[in-house]
């Protein structure tokens, strides 16, 4: 794959944690839905950009999250048959509750093999969280693990 060399340039901020990669300077958010049209409109001026990896609004994170589970899921049915293989599968003994609320647990892959069961979940983990932040802290045994 190609990048156009705005692509380039904002890549290559971001892999050296520049500050606003993409030269926003502190423009709100212009991710739109894809859903519903809404731009996201976000002006929290996150630090290095963290929003702007992270904007659920405009569906990167999620093409980043299936760039990695869809690949994975056909590699595993290659190897051990397609009925061996569940995508996107509710695991009701896995839901959890918080101050937040209840969430359901829908697992990526569910692999079936000779010899036992498996369960993957994909996590994209963006580089450029800060040190501390909620998501990072959630995921990550040792600060800043991603980023080594």
């Amino acid at each position: 794959h190609l990048l156009s060399d705005d692509d380039f340039a904002v890549t290559l901020r971001r892999r050296l944690l520049l500050g606003d990669p993409a030269g926003a300077r502190g423009a709100p958010c212009r991710n739109v839905s894809v859903i519903t049209g809404r731009v996201c409109g976000a002006t929290d001026g996150q630090h290095l950009a963290e929003h702007g990896a992270k904007c659920g609004t405009g569906g990167g994170l999620i093409v980043r999250h299936n760039g990695v589970r869809d690949p994975l899921g056909d590699w595993l049915q290659e190897r051990y048959g397609r009925n061996a293989v569940l995508m996107e599968q509710r695991m009701p003994d896995w839901d959890w509750d918080d101050r937040n609320g209840h969430y359901e647990a829908i697992l990526d892959i569910n692999l079936s093999y000779p010899g036992g069961k498996c369960s993957i979940d994909t996590t994209i983990v963006e580089a450029i969280a800060p040190p501390g932040s909620d998501d990072a802290s959630l995921r990550a045994r040792v600060p800043g693990a991603a980023a080594r």
